[in-house]
């Protein structure tokens, strides 16, 4: 327990399994996560600054337990209501994650999903947006203005050419070997980076780490159901989001691009299967999905 949040530690996500959950003392948490962070080679003065990135707010934490350990929810609490970070003091030098968005003049709900990738605990991370020939120069304003405001962001304009090819993009540019595709409209929780990434640095046979979901706004629901590769041949129970190893994406040939919209994530799992890759989970409800989005355009 940190500061009142309930967290996957990595102790837990080492011996990993679908339904297990750990909850620690800060004590205990903050040490273990210094010896994995000098392990991966970070400078001392960065590990000693993960605590000042830690401190986390009631507002922006997603999910709760009751007296009897039941799970209650507040769809209020969507992440990335406010910032609650310093802007601008890590650099992408030092990232060891990538997140990728594709943006096609999505700068109306763009803000929230800023403020929520910027409150990461977990602040060694680079952040591809890939500006997909949007046509409202207010919302390439906007998406201007956001990135000018912290050193990690790093924005790629291309000719539009749809949600595939602009991950692809994200994924050809990330400099680290662990990739978070994140539409523009989505959200993120706090720990959300930290779970994925430990949940594969701990699995080096998993090729990609995801989370329980949440629908906000007209469609409000939790998501999280057990890994069931037999189902993904019927019916896509994954969300596009998670943590995916890059040379495994290059493995499957990426996204496939189609002249009209489909299914391309469930196509990219199906790819992944194919393969005879597979995921691991954390046991949480990590990442958000805003139901008042509007669709991602190719022209």
């Amino acid at each position: 327990m940190i500061d009142g949040i309930e967290i996957l530690s990595p102790k837990c996500i080492k011996n990993i399994n679908y339904d297990c959950i750990c909850i620690m003392t800060g004590s205990e948490y903050e040490e273990q996560i210094r010896k994995q962070l000098l392990e991966l080679d970070i400078p001392s003065e960065k590990v000693v600054d993960f605590y000042g990135f830690r401190m986390l707010t009631d507002g922006d934490i997603m999910a709760d337990r009751d007296e009897d350990s039941s799970w209650k929810f507040d769809f209020s609490n969507e992440p990335g209501k406010r910032l609650i970070k310093e802007l601008n003091q890590v650099s992408s030098e030092l990232a060891l994650i990538t997140v990728i968005t594709p943006y096609y003049n999505a700068g109306k709900f763009f803000e929230q999903t800023f403020r929520s990738v910027m409150n990461q605990t977990f602040p060694w991370y680079e952040w591809i947006i890939i500006n997909d020939g949007s046509t409202n120069q207010e919302d390439v304003q906007c998406l201007h203005k956001f990135a000018n405001m912290d050193q990690r962001i790093r924005i790629i304009t291309i000719e539009n050419g749809g949600l595939s090819n602009a991950r692809n993009v994200g994924f050809t540019n990330a400099k680290t070997e662990i990739v978070v595709p994140l539409d523009a409209d989505d959200l993120i929780s706090p720990q959300y980076l930290e779970c994925v990434y430990f949940g594969l640095y701990y699995n080096k046979d998993a090729s990609w780490c995801y989370s329980g979901g949440v629908g906000f706004y007209e469609m409000q629901y939790l998501w999280r159901k057990p890994w069931d590769a037999e189902e993904m041949k019927t019916y896509n129970s994954l969300m596009a989001t998670a943590a995916i190893r890059k040379k495994d994406w290059k493995e499957v040939g990426g996204y496939k691009t189609e002249k009209l919209p489909y299914s391309e994530d469930w196509r990219f799992w199906l790819d992944m299967l194919a393969l005879h890759k597979k995921p691991v989970s954390v046991s949480s409800y990590y990442f958000g999905i805003e139901e008042r989005h509007q669709d991602y355009c190719m022209r």
